[in-house]
C-alpha cells in the first residue's frame, strides 16, 4: 500500500509554496505505509505528463492520492469537485485557457463519499467543504487524476492556506491521512 502525495513548487509572485514545505517535512512512512512524495513544478506540460504517463498510478495496491494546493483563503478546504477547465500562465510562459479534455464532463465529483468521510470526524470542524477548486494547476492535476484513476483509488485535493504555521499544517494533513486510512478499511 502506498499513499501518493503531490505538492507544488513556488510560482509567480509567491517566493514560497507551503505545500512544498509540508511535503519536504512529511515523513516517508506514515502508520507503516510508504509515502511517495512528488513536488511538481508549476508547469502544465510537466504535470500532464506526470499524471497521464506515470506508470506508478497504473499499478495495483495503492491507498490514495493526496494533492495539496495553496490558496488565498484562511482555511483548509477539501475540494468536492474538479472542473474540466483551466486558465493561467505557468513558469515556462505557457498560457492555457479552456477545457482540459474536449469531450469529457465539465465537472467530476471526488470519488470519496463525503458523508462517510466526515461522519464522527474531527475533520468536520477543521476543514471547509469547497465546491470551487479554482481553474489553475491544482484543479488541472485533480481533474486529470480523477478522470484517469478515480476507479482505482481515492483521490482528494486539499487547499492549504498560504499563511499557516507549518507544524499546524502538518498535523492537519496527518489527520486527513488517518481518516483516509480508516475510510479505506470500511
Amino acid at each position: 500500500m502506498v499513499i501518493y502525495f503531490l505538492a507544488f513548487k513556488e510560482f509567480a509572485h509567491y517566493k514560497k509554496n507551503i505545500t512544498e514545505s509540508i511535503s519536504k517535512l512529511f515523513p516517508d512512512f506514515f502508520h507503516d505505509i510508504k509515502i511517495e512524495k512528488k513536488i511538481l513544478p508549476v508547469s502544465w506540460k510537466y504535470c500532464e505528463n506526470f499524471i497521464l504517463k506515470n506508470s506508478i498510478f497504473k499499478q495495483e495496491g495503492h491507498s490514495c492520492l493526496l494533492i495539496l494546493g495553496m490558496h488565498e483563503r484562511e482555511c483548509f478546504s477539501l475540494e468536492m469537485n474538479s472542473l474540466n477547465f483551466c486558465f493561467g500562465k505557468d513558469i515556462n510562459g505557457m498560457f492555457k485557457f479552456g477545457r482540459i479534455f474536449r469531450k469529457a464532463p465539465i465537472l467530476i465529483k471526488t470519488n470519496l463519499s463525503f458523508n462517510s468521510f466526515f461522519r464522527n470526524s474531527i475533520l468536520s470542524k477543521i476543514l471547509k467543504i469547497s465546491f470551487y477548486p479554482g481553474i489553475y494547476l491544482c484543479n488541472f492535476v485533480y481533474y486529470l487524476s480523477l478522470y484517469s484513476f478515480a476507479s482505482k483509488f481515492p483521490i482528494i485535493l486539499v487547499h492549504v492556506p498560504k499563511k499557516v504555521e507549518l507544524t499546524h499544517a502538518l498535523n492537519i494533513i496527518k489527520l486527513i491521512l488517518i481518516r483516509l486510512l480508516k475510510y479505506e478499511k470500511n
